[in-house]
Order: C-alpha cells, then sequence, then structure tokens
C-alpha cells in the first residue's frame, strides 16, 4: 500500500481549488467559491468548496470531502488510485510499504506494463519525427506540430524493426502480447506484429496515463484502423479519446462535443473546440455517457451523414436518452467530416455547423428518423412505427417522457398512444432479467455482432465461439449476418436488426449474454449425456466437466456484472 508519508505529501501539494476546476467551473463567492454540484442534478448551486479548509460540501447531496475524496468520487475510482492520479499531476514520486510478495508483483507488473507503452510510445514518435512521407501527410491534414506533440503522435515501422525495438529493450514477447503489440495469427497461430507502417494514436485513461494505440494505414490497405485489445487496464467502452485534454474545457463549458474519430479530435481541439472527444467505437456506451455526465450537462453528437454516422448516432441516442443528460446532434453534410474543414481552411464554416442554434435535439431527431423508416400511408407499416416508438419512448425518464410522447403525437396523429406494458425506468440487473426472459438478448447479441462486424477482433471471437444452433429464436438471422459480413447497413435483413428497439449491448453486455448462452449449451449437453446410452462412469466423467464448466462461466459472469 501507498506510504502514509507519500499520502500526506500528496495531499497537502493538492490544492483544492486547482483540482476541483480542472472538472467542473467555480465562480468565487467572497471567501469561498460555489457551483453546481456536479453529483447530482441541480438548478441553484448547493457545492461549496473553501480554500482556507481545502474541503468542499454540497448542501444539496451531502457530497463532501478533501481533494482526494473529490477526484475519487468524479473519476469513480478508489482511494489509492486517486492518489496515484494527484501524485502524477505533481510529479511526486510515491512510496509503497507493508505489500505481501503477491501483491508487490502485480503492482510492479502493472506499473512496467504501463512504463512499455510509454516507451513505445516514445518509439513511435521517433520513427515518425524521421519520416518526410508522413509528416507530409499530416501537413496536409493541417495538423500542426503543436499537436503531434501535445497528442504524442506516432509511426509504426515495420515488423523487423520492431521486433528488433523489444530485444532490445528487453521486453518480452509475453509482455509485448498482454499490451497488445504481438499478437497470434488466427491462421498460423504464429506470433505477428500487429501494428505496421501506421499512424499511431496513442490512447490516455483519464489520469494521463497511455493504456492502448489506435493505428491508421496511410495507404489502401485493409482494415483501415486497428486499436489494441481489451486488457486489464484497458476497456474500450470505458475511455473517450481526448477526455484528458479536454475535461476541464468540458466543465468550464457545460457541453461535451462528441465526434467520430482521432483525427476529428485533434482538428476540432486545434480549431479552438477544446471539448471534444470521441468513443472508442462506433457509439457512445453508458460508462462514456456516465463519465461525460459528471462535468457536462450536454452532450453535443457530431457524426459524418454516410451509414456508418447515422447509424452510431441512433445508437448513442438510445443510450443517452436512458440517462438524465440533454443532446442535440449535428449531421454533417455527406462525405465532410470536421478533420475536412479544418484541412480546407473553413473554420468559420465549421463553427457555424457546429453551432448550438443549427443543431436539433437529439430525442426528436430520433424520433423523426425512425419515423421516416416507414411509410405512414400504409396502415401496417404505421402500425409497426407506433410500436417502435413506444418501446422507445418507454425507456427515457419519466420526466421527460411526456414531452416527446406529446411530439411523437404531433408526427403520428392524435391515434398514437404509448405502449403501457413497455418497461420503464429499470434497472440494468433488471433489464438483463427481462432480456433474459423475453429471448431480446438473442437480438441484442446479434446487434451488436452486426455493428462490429468490421473489427476484425471482436467480430471472430463471437463467430468462433456461436453456433446457428444456439440461437432459439435467431439462429436465420445468425446465420445471415456469417453468410453477408460485407454487405453494408442497409442490407435488408441486417437494417431489421440494426434498426430493432433492442437494447445496445456494450462490450460488457455481450459478452454476458455469450456466456448465457454457453451454459445453456452446457446444461442442453447435460440432458443429452443423461439420456444416452454410453456407461455410468463416462457419463459421471462428462458430466462432472460440464458442471465444472458452468461453475466457471458463473464465477466469471459475477465478475463481469459487479464491474
Amino acid at each position: 500500500m501507498i506510504s502514509q508519508h507519500s499520502i500526506n505529501q500528496v495531499i497537502n501539494s493538492s490544492d483544492i481549488i486547482e483540482v476541483i476546476e480542472s472538472y467542473i467551473h467555480l465562480k468565487k463567492n467572497g471567501a469561498i467559491y460555489k457551483a453546481t454540484c456536479p453529483f447530482h442534478k441541480e438548478k441553484t448551486p448547493s457545492f461549496v468548496v473553501s480554500p482556507q479548509k481545502q474541503i468542499y460540501h454540497c448542501f444539496g447531496c451531502g457530497a463532501g470531502g478533501n481533494a482526494v475524496k473529490f477526484v475519487q468520487e468524479i473519476e469513480n475510482i478508489s482511494f489509492p488510485e486517486a492518489i496515484e492520479k494527484l501524485a502524477s499531476i505533481k510529479h511526486i514520486k510515491l512510496e509503497y510499504d507493508g505489500l505481501n510478495y503477491q501483491d508487490k508483483k502485480i503492482f510492479e507488473k502493472k506499473k512496467d506494463i504501463l512504463n512499455i507503452l510509454d516507451k513505445l510510445a516514445k518509439f513511435y514518435i521517433t520513427i515518425l519525427i524521421k519520416d518526410d512521407y508522413v509528416l507530409e501527410y499530416l501537413n496536409k491534414r493541417a495538423i500542426s506540430r503543436d499537436m503531434i506533440n501535445k497528442f504524442q503522435l506516432g509511426f509504426s515501422p515495420s515488423d523487423f524493426e520492431t521486433i528488433n525495438w523489444l530485444k532490445n529493450n528487453n521486453i518480452s514477447f509475453e509482455d509485448a502480447e498482454s499490451v497488445g503489440i504481438i499478437q497470434k495469427d488466427q491462421e498460423t497461430n504464429k506470433l505477428k506484429v500487429k501494428f505496421i507502417k501506421r499512424l499511431m494514436f496513442p490512447i490516455f485513461d483519464a489520469t494521463g496515463k497511455i493504456v492502448a494505440f489506435g493505428g491508421r494505414v496511410l495507404d489502401n490497405r485493409e482494415p483501415k484502423y486497428l486499436n489494441s485489445p481489451s486488457t486489464d487496464f484497458y476497456i474500450k467502452g470505458a475511455i473517450l479519446y481526448g477526455y484528458n485534454f479536454s475535461r476541464s474545457e468540458i466543465a468550464r463549458t457545460g457541453i461535451a462535443i462528441v465526434v467520430e474519430g482521432y483525427v476529428d479530435v485533434i482538428a476540432l481541439y486545434q480549431s479552438g473546440f477544446k471539448n471534444v472527444v470521441a468513443p472508442l467505437g462506433t457509439a457512445l456506451t453508458e460508462t462514456q455517457i456516465n463519465i461525460l455526465g459528471k462535468s457536462s450537462g450536454k452532450i453535443h453528437l457530431v457524426f459524418d451523414g454516410d451509414s456508418a454516422g447515422f447509424n452510431a448516432t441512433r445508437r448513442s441516442i438510445e443510450s443517452i436518452a436512458k440517462s438524465e443528460i440533454k443532446a442535440i446532434v449535428t449531421i454533417l453534410p455527406n462525405g465532410i467530416d470536421p478533420a475536412d474543414l479544418v484541412k480546407n481552411g473553413e473554420i468559420e464554416k465549421l463553427k457555424n455547423i457546429l453551432s448550438v442554434n443549427n443543431s436539433k435535439d437529439a430525442i426528436e431527431w430520433f424520433i423523426r428518423d425512425l419515423i421516416n423508416n416507414f411509410d405512414l400511408n400504409d396502415p401496417y407499416a404505421k402500425r409497426e412505427a407506433q410500436q417502435n416508438i413506444s418501446n422507445f419512448l418507454a425507456t427515457l425518464k419519466d420526466f421527460v417522457r411526456n414531452k416527446y410522447e406529446l411530439f411523437a403525437k404531433e408526427l403520428l396523429g392524435e391515434g398514437f398512444r404509448t405502449n403501457i406494458l413497455a418497461p420503464k425506468n429499470i434497472n440494468k440487473h433488471d433489464l438483463r432479467n427481462v432480456i433474459e426472459i423475453t429471448g431480446l438478448g438473442e437480438q441484442a447479441l446479434l446487434k451488436y455482432i452486426l455493428e462490429n462486424r468490421n473489427n476484425e477482433e471482436i467480430y471472430n471471437k463471437f463467430i468462433n465461439e456461436l453456433e446457428i444452433s444456439d440461437f432459439i429464436n435467431y439462429g436465420d438471422d445468425y446465420k445471415n449476418i456469417i453468410e453477408n459480413k460485407n454487405k453494408d447497413d442497409d442490407f435488408d435483413n441486417f437494417r431489421k436488426i440494426l434498426l430493432s428497439q433492442t437494447p445496445n449491448y456494450s462490450e460488457i453486455d455481450a459478452e454476458l449474454e455469450l456466456i448465457n448462452i454457453k451454459i445453456k449449451r452446457s446444461e442442453s449437453e447435460i440432458l443429452k449425456i443423461k439420456n444416452s446410452q454410453i456407461s455410468f462412469s463416462a457419463k459421471v466423467e462428462q458430466m462432472r466437466n460440464l458442471k465444472y464448466n458452468i461453475i466457471a462461466l458463473e464465477k466469471r459472469k459475477i465478475k463481469l456484472i459487479k464491474n
């Protein structure tokens, strides 16, 4: 554990005003500072910070403590993690004592892994600054040297050069594989370098530590983008690209601009929009929305006007709608992204496009978009549209539902009624039960696989572990995905799944659904063995192995739910 001396050093060095203002905007009021509380919704500021006492207190919800406690609460991290974060900001070297051998080994291993990623980023930077072709590419994209340095952009060399670098830095292939630098080839089962000749974007956690990489090709190779795999300290759906740089500006402005990719974030940040982030996937997850909700009152979705951009907007709105955060949306003209406008020097046009006055209420946009998929002159299609809208409205919080029910009635006519049987504000645990009982989990899992079919790592993980017979209601749809993987989102069978009002699964939700399917498969196998004609001893042995497998799966399930 961290020594008391180090803890005291961090607390004494962390000014509470400086710490809190990096998350939310404080207003001086005599000897104290005030703000609306970041831990609950309120209109009148009741959150008070005392620089003399170095404490904060909210008279609305009762939250309070020192700078460390604030970081714990706002980041949803443990006390040691908050101390480590503040120590990193203040460049304080922490001392540890009382660690047993196993704990010390785990702690040192984590430090070593993060150190490898930091060293690797520096290696990629040295390659980039000597490569005129890459520098010219960035120059054509109008990405300045300041932004290259700030976001620590680099370039991955050939596989041979990367292997040599690993050897010269005494980094084992095991450690290199654990951080995603090296991976096993699915066909040959041999190790290979993951990132070859790619523009590299380090991915930072909220504390500014590099935890992963994204890599983009500069030629016509596929896939265009590659990302690090999930690790113990990197879960794609729990981190926002650029958040470590934009967090304080998001808090100051009260709004988070969400764009699609790395280059969009950098381009907007360079143009003065310093409250910008990007999800590390096609759409925002619930975890990412919660992170943004702690420091902003509004999310501004700015996605491309192509098929992928529309789908990402839809899925993000579905997730945001379940929260208490207001969202607005701007769909860019097809074929244009923020980085293009910056590249062309059209900053004023970009500012005009991103103006709040030119945006639309996200839920109203979603309802209009959903209705546009149906011919309202066809009574059967209209009925289906009403059912879809009703299901969506049922996911909204009570205090906003009435407003959007009235909006839907304006579009669908007075005959529109919401489905009173639709589940309203159920928590995540209850939602999983509803999904399991209704069988919606199968469709939600297919939706997740379909949305991630261009991500080879995710797609292959599920395709390799699932069989058509695993699906009770959606076997044909699963078969369709396998046989038509390369078709676009407008393919009839895909559109039906993508536009369905089933929940949007996060990485963890999809993993839980896969576990449920595996458990059911093992239980089914046990029944078959019971009724088989094999010897009693063979039955016992096979059933024991399957039961052990179920126990292991249940343990994994519990661990994921706790997370």
